[in-house]
């Protein structure tokens, strides 16, 4: 995840903090329901790398 912790600015160090950010967005995006407004409006670079990762992921499942 070398790349993606570059890709956003966090430090080598910081990757476990970033893993945890997804897991944290990861659980909030299964369980609790707000409005897509109300998402976009309070996302934050690592909310949306993370968003389009796990989108990424759901995708590839669809389709193998």
């Amino acid at each position: 995840m070398g790349a993606l912790a570059h890709a956003v600015g966090v430090g080598v160090g910081d990757e476990a903090a970033l893993e945890d950010r997804f897991d944290q967005v990861a659980q909030r995006m299964m369980h609790d329901a707000v409005s897509y407004t109300h998402l976009r409006a309070h996302e934050t670079v690592l909310d949306l790398v993370c968003r389009l990762l796990l989108e990424k992921k759901k995708h590839q499942q669809q389709n193998s």
